[in-house]
């Protein structure tokens, strides 16, 4: 039988060795999560590795082990949050040297995706990630992770109307976006 989470973080506590076992156990929910949030399985890799090492730093705060996976979304959360705002900084001093120099010195920032994937899907995706960070949070766990509306209220610590009334304004940016694309298109 399998250790639980309350367990295995009694293990990491007295050899701290044991941490990859709470790693390997919610590595690929938590960077699933990620890559659908910030559309590149590359960063994804590289948040959810720092969200796990703040964890790790952080374990001493955990007051209940059993809810580690919980716990552990709120801070791959933040560690999103803070690359969004990056990339917000980025983006402004790539235009300052986009104005400067005529994108020369700009690098190459696209994330590459393994394999072609369908037209539709692929507009669809550019839909969502022009959404704000809340409301392209509140698309994935409602579509991909198949979660209710008071799931996604429990996951995100919000009132379960907040939750439904993001998830109907980020539905309703998307219809508003596709009618629009396909009248321009």
């Amino acid at each position: 039988m399998d250790a639980s989470d309350a367990e295995l973080v009694g293990a990491v506590r007295r050899r701290p060795a044991a941490y990859r076992h709470l790693v390997s156990r919610h590595w690929e929910r938590i960077n699933r999560w990620l890559r659908q949030l910030v559309g590149c399985a590359q960063t994804a890799d590289d948040l959810c590795q720092e969200a796990f090492i703040k964890a790790y730093q952080r374990l001493s705060s955990l007051k209940d082990p059993d809810k580690f996976g919980a716990w552990l979304r709120p801070i791959a959360m933040r560690c999103a949050q803070d690359w969004f705002r990056r990339q917000t900084r980025n983006a402004l001093v790539s235009l300052n040297h986009l104005m400067e120099d005529g994108g020369r010195s700009l690098p190459d920032t696209r994330c590459e995706a393994p394999g072609a994937e369908l037209e539709a899907a692929e507009s669809l995706q550019g839909m969502i990630a022009g959404l704000s960070f809340k409301n392209r949070e509140v698309i994935e766990l409602r579509f991909r992770e198949g979660l209710s509306y008071l799931e996604i209220a429990e996951r995100l610590q919000i009132p379960e109307g907040t939750a439904a009334a993001r998830l109907h304004r980020a539905v309703a940016t998307l219809k508003r976006r596709h009618l629009q694309r396909e009248v321009v298109g």
